[in-house]
This record gives C-alpha cells, sequence and structure tokens, in this order.
C-alpha cells in the first residue's frame, strides 16, 4: 500500500485553485473555508420540505455548526445539519 500511495502522489495532479464568478483565484492551500454548491435537490418526498445542497470545498477546512456567507444572496447561513455522501463502486 505505501508504494502504492507514493507512486500515486508522485503521478497525480496538485491541487489546483478554483475561479469565483468574479474571476478570482481560490487556492486550496488557502485556511479560509471556501466552496461553491454545484447542485441542489429538493422535494424529494411529498411530505416533507426537504432541500439538499451539494458543496465541493476549495480551500479551508469544515466545522459543523460553522457559519457562511452565501455570496449570491449576500447572508450569512450556518452549516448545523451536515451529512457526508460516499461513492459506492
Amino acid at each position: 500500500v505505501q508504494t502504492f500511495l507514493e507512486t500515486f502522489v508522485e503521478l497525480a495532479p496538485a491541487p489546483y485553485g478554483h475561479k469565483t464568478q468574479y474571476d478570482q483565484l481560490v487556492s486550496p492551500y488557502e485556511e479560509e473555508f471556501s466552496g461553491f454548491v454545484f447542485k441542489i435537490q429538493a422535494n424529494m418526498n411529498p411530505a416533507h420540505r426537504d432541500r439538499i445542497a451539494f458543496v465541493r470545498i476549495c480551500s479551508g477546512t469544515f466545522e459543523r455548526g460553522m457559519d457562511v456567507w452565501l455570496e449570491l444572496t449576500n447572508k450569512k447561513l450556518k452549516l448545523s445539519n451536515v451529512t457526508q455522501f460516499m461513492a459506492d463502486s
């Protein structure tokens, strides 16, 4: 396993930055948390008003209960109910 991981680190590309809607490049090595919503799914259960926002983290560290700033709406939001989805092969 160690040999595989060392080879993977050598061959895989380094993390790259993501551009914001204002063409600002966000480095993955920045300490401040940043991410973007790439999908919103709603009304999956007709008996409930449910919404899930899928977020790709671009930099920083996520902490449950943290406050984030939504650039699109200029509002603050507390990320209190978080679920991590894992792909199945």
